[in-house]
């Protein structure tokens, strides 16, 4: 779970470097408080997304594929409320709401990677062989 976070972080600091130079280069304001504030709702988002795999005592195939998806639909359930209460509370505009769509899909394939890779390490196991007898 460790390398997910660290993969989740890394694509979030990519995603902020190019904002960052994309804006420098058109000479666009970056608004670095809303891309801050996006990058951290969407970092919480992810690290909670991660949590039904990771305490997922059933570890065969159908059960972790239950939890990745529960784990995707997490990650968009707490961006999206974590977001609105941001908007409502602080009153933030549209540059926040860009920032939030692109952390939120730049730590939604972080995530599908970490939860894909979960998936992967099952292999075949004596389920997936009975099930081809």
């Amino acid at each position: 779970m460790s390398k997910a976070i660290l993969l989740i972080l890394v694509l979030v600091t990519v995603a902020v470097a190019v904002g960052v130079g994309v804006c420098g280069a058109l000479k666009v304001p970056m608004h670095a408080l809303d891309a801050s504030l996006a990058a951290g709702i969407a970092v919480i988002a992810a690290a909670l997304g991660l949590l039904p795999i990771r305490f997922r005592a059933d570890r065969t195939p159908v059960t972790l594929f239950q939890s990745a998806w529960l784990g995707s639909v997490l990650h968009m359930a707490v961006a999206a409320a974590l977001g609105l209460a941001a908007l409502f509370i602080l009153k933030l505009s549209t540059p926040f709401v860009i920032w939030l769509l692109v952390m939120y899909w730049i730590t939604l394939i972080g995530l599908c990677v970490a939860l894909i890779k979960a998936l992967r390490s099952v292999g075949s196991g004596p389920t997936q062989q009975a099930a081809l007898a």
